[in-house]
């Protein structure tokens, strides 16, 4: 029954506490990824396309050109309008904040239809070729776009992409040596436990099996109460997560659950493992260093 003594360490629920803290901050961690990638593809979207009209366009086919825009899958739906002269002149004098057209001028702006593209299709190719496409069907003056801040998004978001991995590669790589550590101290408190065992003939194996299964209840009920915590946070941020596709029960929200139950059991049965490895067949005198 001796075996049993690790469930009632007076620190036990302090690594219990602990273990919770760490998984529940590794559970924001994993959330990361999703969040940079779910920011990189709003940024994309945001991106103006602007298909400029000949002057005199018919309105009927502005709106063949519009329906078209519509069936095209890289084109966001709801993001398609028409812009009128008027309207465009309108914009520009409430951005620079006066009129900017002199007595008896000419409006110089144009009819446009302005839209923006999914994030996944939002490359210079894919816009190369739709505008060579609106051109042979519609007859469109020109599709606008600004490449050089094209270009600026795409190394901007690779640089965030490996920079965002390394920091937080290292924030995990922290999160699991505490871990370690925690698990380590829990063992080291019962390494008089396992001389006793050893000396009474005990196998490695049957020395090491009520440690192990310990330490994976252990990790197994601190991994619920994180994912409790991390549901909860979730549920009362709903409307902050959900625009970026992390909700309750949604694919990313399993795959974060499953992270911090691999990251509670796993690392809880392997530091066990090797901190019972450490005593095993030690000397007494290293017993008390």
């Amino acid at each position: 029954m001796q075996r049993y003594k690790i469930l009632y360490t007076p620190f036990y629920f302090i690594t219990l506490l602990s273990l919770t803290i760490l998984l529940f901050l590794a559970g924001w961690v994993f959330t990361s990824f999703f969040v940079s990638n779910a920011l990189s593809s709003h940024f994309r979207e945001q991106v103006n396309i602007v298909a400029e009209l000949p002057a005199d366009y018919p309105e009927a086919e502005r709106n063949e050109l519009i329906s078209y825009l519509a069936q095209e899958p890289s084109v966001i739906r709801e993001h398609i309008r028409f812009v009128d002269s008027e309207q465009a002149l309108e914009l520009m004098q409430k951005e620079l904040g006066a009129s900017i057209l002199s007595s008896g001028m000419e409006n110089p702006f144009r009819e446009i239809v302005e839209f923006h593209m999914r994030a996944d299709a939002l490359d210079l190719s894919t816009l190369q070729a739709l505008e060579t496409s609106l051109k042979e069907k519609f007859d469109i003056s020109g599709l606008y776009y600004p490449p050089d801040l094209f270009e600026g998004i795409q190394r901007t978001f690779r640089k965030i992409a490996v920079f965002g991995m390394l920091f937080v590669a290292v924030l995990l790589i922290i999160i699991m040596m505490l871990i370690h550590q925690i698990m380590k101290m829990n063992i080291i408190s019962n390494r008089f436990l396992i001389r006793t065992m050893e000396m009474v003939g005990a196998k490695p194996g049957f020395i090491r099996r009520p440690f192990i299964r310990e330490s994976v209840k252990l990790g197994l009920l601190a991994s619920v109460l994180a994912i409790a915590g991390f549901s909860l946070i979730l549920y009362l941020s709903r409307d902050a997560m959900e625009n970026l596709g992390i909700t309750l029960f949604s694919t990313p929200w399993m795959i974060i659950t499953a992270g911090i139950l691999f990251c509670g059991l796993g690392i809880c049965i392997l530091s066990s493992r090797m901190a019972v490895n450490r005593y095993l067949g030690a000397s007494l005198d290293s017993l008390y260093a």
